[in-house]
Parts: structure tokens; C-alpha cells; sequence
């Protein structure tokens, strides 16, 4: 492993043997991370839900968690990301680890001052780009998306109004930045207006049918990234990855949603028969049912189930019900 990359993800260059440890438990040794530019720390190092070891560009997308201790150094943010990634940095604000890492612009700045910047190099990137932002913003605070060109005049100002649609609320947004219609762009700047804003992480992936997987994922997948429903199956692409169907095979749409009054939790995706995975059971038939797409299975576990009189109102959906018990209803 190169000592560049060592020290930057805090391994020791010194000891020869950490080459084969696995940090993460994603099934690639830190040598392997180290060949791939991988996160050794992190198993799925852009966050796409794919581990690194099952994923064919472990690095699809810019993840930037503004603050975090290991990455920021000064105003830079430094990461590993897709070759088209130039940098990130802050302009004002600070750096804060207090409860969450973030970039905190307090209100006593001058207005329109404390920008984020992104940078990415558009002979590598001509496609548009998906950017998403969690923050939060106090009352009366202003964030906007601008896009600069290479010599930092700007080319496009207040592209989606202000982000801040609710204050002192931690909020996300999910837009698309144009680059392919303003092809001297190079950069994005998140620019506060005014109050006291932090903003916690970014980000940054090529999706052109907002499906939510990026173009990388639909390669891997045999999907298209230029529609939502590759096998036109009536379900979206990226509903059937958290399903655990083919997005690419019509013939596979359907799965048992698991219910449990013991276990489960509405709050579940019903996607599992126990909670692993980002997956569990709900709590409720009712749940299930809303759950269930046409032609799912609900399998309901033993157990009594209050306030169910609803259950039967499964908006017009064919369902197929099964139980491992006794299971009552009230």
C-alpha cells in the first residue's frame, strides 16, 4: 500500500502486516482496498448499497461528510471519489465535530458570505448530476445552489430557491444540476445568504432517470439509467434492488412481506423475515398489506393483532396471505 494512501485513511505505514487486515468486514483486505482506492473503514465506500467487494465501481459517487475529522484538513475536504471528482472546500464557516461533523456558518457572518464548493472536471463528466444535501438552517436562514465556471465568475445563480424549506429542521434535498446544458461549468457552490446554517453531507452521482441508482449501479444491474422501469414490470428499478428482485427481469417482481406483532415494527419495510440488513418485519397486518405490492405474499406470524379493522382494505391489490400459527385479529 502506498504511504500516500496509508496516511490518509490513518493506517500505519509502518507496519507491513496491517496489508492484510479487513477493518470493515466487506471482504476485501486493506491491500485490495488500497488497489480499488476503496475507504478501508468503510464497506461500502460511496454509499451506494452495494459493499465494495459485490460493487464493479466501488467509487460511482462523491461522498462528501463535510467535517469529519479524518478528511478535513484547513478549509479542503479530502476523499476518495470518481476520477471526475476535483476537490471540495469551504470558503467562511468552520468545521464542527460537536454532536455531528458538519460545516456550521454561524448567522454573524456577513450575508452572502460562506459558500461550499464541489469541483469536477466536465471532459470527464458531460452528463447532468445528481445532488444531494442533508443540512439544516435556522429561521430566516437562506441556502442556494449556484454553479461557477472555471475562473470562479458565476454561470447559473439560485437554481432551486432556498433549500431551507423549514427551519431548525434537519432537511435533504435531492436535485438535478444542469451541467449538460451550461458546459462551462466546473463547479457548484452551495451559497448561504443569510442566518446560521451547517450543512452535513453531500452526495454527487450521474442518474439520469432519478430512479435513485446512478449509472454505475445500472450497469452492473443490466438496467438502463434512462428509465425507471428497465423490464417494465410496473415497479421501479431501484424499489426492486430494496426488494432483493431483478430490475432487469420482468418474471421476477414478487416476495413474501413478513409481518410480526412480536418483532415487527411498521416503521420495517416487511422485506425481512427478521431485522438484518436494513430489512424487518412489520408489526402490523395493515402494515403488510400497505407494504405488499400486487401479487406479494403476506405471511403473518402467530400472534393476536389489535386494531385491525381495517386489514381487508387492500387497495385493490391481489394478495396472497399465509400464517406459520394461530393468528387473531381484533
Amino acid at each position: 500500500m502506498a504511504d500516500d494512501y496509508e496516511i490518509r485513511f490513518q493506517l500505519d505505514s509502518t507496519n507491513a502486516a496491517d496489508g492484510a487486515y479487513n477493518d470493515d468486514s466487506d471482504g476485501l483486505v486493506n491491500s485490495n482496498e488500497a488497489a480499488l482506492g476503496t475507504d478501508p473503514w468503510i464497506p461500502d465506500t460511496d454509499r451506494d448499497g452495494f459493499r465494495d467487494d459485490a460493487d464493479s465501481n466501488p467509487v460511482s459517487r462523491v461522498v462528501i461528510t463535510w467535517g469529519e475529522p479524518l478528511y478535513s484538513y484547513s478549509n479542503e475536504y479530502f476523499y476518495t471519489g470518481p476520477p471526475w471528482w476535483l476537490g471540495a472546500w469551504k470558503e467562511g464557516g468552520d468545521w464542527t465535530t460537536n454532536s455531528i461533523a458538519a460545516w456550521r456558518a454561524p448567522a454573524s457572518l456577513s450575508n452572502d458570505f460562506g459558500n461550499l464548493l464541489i469541483a469536477v472536471d466536465r471532459l470527464l463528466l458531460t452528463n447532468d448530476a445528481r445532488l444531494h444535501t442533508t443540512f439544516r438552517g435556522s429561521t430566516g436562514a437562506t441556502l442556494y445552489v449556484d454553479l461557477d465556471g472555471t475562473n470562479g465568475w458565476t454561470l447559473a445563480t439560485n437554481l432551486f430557491g432556498n433549500l431551507i424549506t423549514a427551519p431548525d429542521t434537519d432537511l435533504s434535498t435531492n436535485v438535478s444540476i444542469p451541467f449538460a446544458q451550461n458546459s462551462d461549468a466546473a463547479m457548484i457552490r452551495l451559497r448561504r445568504g443569510t442566518g446560521e446554517i451547517s450543512v452535513y453531507e453531500n452526495l454527487l452521482y450521474v442518474d439520469e432517470d432519478s430512479d435513485g441508482l446512478d449509472a454505475e449501479q445500472e450497469t452492473q444491474l443490466g438496467t438502463s439509467d434512462f428509465s425507471t422501469d428497465s423490464d417494465a414490470d410496473g415497479i421501479n428499478d431501484s424499489t426492486e434492488v430494496l426488494r432483493g428482485t431483478d430490475p432487469a427481469d420482468d418474471q421476477s417482481s414478487n416476495i413474501m412481506i413478513w409481518v410480526n406483532d412480536a418483532s415487527g415494527s411498521d416503521a420495517h419495510d416487511g422485506y425481512g423475515q427478521t431485522v438484518s440488513a436494513g430489512h424487518g418485519p412489520k408489526k402490523t397486518i395493515h402494515g403488510g398489506i400497505g407494504a405488499g405490492l400486487n401479487g406479494d405474499t403476506i405471511v403473518i406470524a402467530a400472534g393476536t393483532y389489535q386494531d385491525e379493522a381495517s386489514i381487508f382494505a387492500s387497495g385493490n391489490k391481489h394478495l396472497t396471505f399465509q400464517s406459520s400459527g394461530s393468528v387473531i385479529v381484533k
